[in-house]
């Protein structure tokens, strides 16, 4: 078994890998590459020679005495309330309001653009107020693609407002469309947008409101961060969100969680101790 890294180049076998050749290479692609790459690179080679270790090809993960590249995850980013209110008021008043049902859908919903993006109208059930997650629209080489979540957490069902529901829906008649299966957000030459025409529209959109300019995906991290901030339990943040393990969750968004410590004292007492 054979480990190869084109940058730099460097060949060997797993057997004969060093925790000094790794230390040395981290070093060098920290020059080229951004830390979370080189990161996510160290992880993906200690869970692959942990794997070797455990089918019997290595008697021992070197990976254990590689120190790990430095690599602090940027803050979370969100938007006030206040902003929240301006960017959909300019959302409405640009380009004839196109791309509002899309802003309120992101923000109440805390789903992805590419999730946004796939939906199809047979996706909202107006009987429940809900909208079904089952894919996601991505940009490749070969241009747009439909593929399903990456993980099961990915495909779930969330429960909407009933005036965004409304609001989504209502974009059938508006457009006389016949089919339950055509998208919801669709160019004017009847197909998807791609998500980089939808973050220039957005950098348009929250530039007009006077707002500081933050990716579409700050719109989820708002929601994650509010539904939290407003007591909602992290399982079900989690499950809304589709997160395939609530400790990604607990880390992003750990901080929104308001402290009960006086709630719990509290209770301590009441379990506890004798009045």
């Amino acid at each position: 078994a054979f480990i190869r890294l084109k940058f730099p180049v460097f060949e060997t076998s797993l057997q004969q890998v060093t925790a000094l050749q790794m230390q040395d290479l981290y070093q060098q692609l920290g020059e080229k590459l951004s830390a979370c790459t080189v990161s996510k690179i160290h992880k993906m080679l200690k869970a692959s020679m942990k794997k070797a270790v455990e089918i019997g090809l290595l008697p021992k993960n070197t990976m254990d005495a590689v120190v790990p590249p430095k690599f602090e995850k940027p803050e979370i980013i969100t938007f006030t309330k206040e902003e929240i209110c301006a960017l959909l008021a300019s959302a409405q008043n640009y380009a004839g309001g196109k791309y509002y049902p899309m802003v309120l859908l992101a923000i109440t919903s805390g789903m992805r653009l590419g999730e946004i993006l796939a939906l199809r109208f047979c996706d909202i059930s107006t009987k429940r107020n809900e909208v079904s997650i089952t894919r996601n629209l991505q940009m490749t080489k070969q241009g747009i693609v439909i593929r399903p979540p990456k993980t099961k957490a990915g495909k779930r069902i969330i429960a909407l407002p009933p005036e965004v529901i409304t609001r989504l829906y209502n974009l059938h008649s508006e457009r006389k469309v016949l089919a339950l299966e055509d998208f919801i957000f669709i160019t004017k030459n009847g197909t998807p947008y791609e998500p980089r025409n939808i973050e220039r529209a957005w950098k348009t959109i929250a530039e007009r409101s006077g707002i500081i300019y933050r990716n579409f995906h700050v719109l989820r991290h708002t929601h994650c961060t509010d539904l939290l901030a407003a007591g909602v339990p992290i399982v079900e943040v989690a499950r809304r969100v589709g997160h395939a393990r609530i400790s990604h969750t607990l880390e992003l968004y750990g901080h929104a969680i308001p402290r009960y410590d006086q709630e719990i004292a509290n209770k301590v007492g009441g379990l506890y101790l004798v009045k």
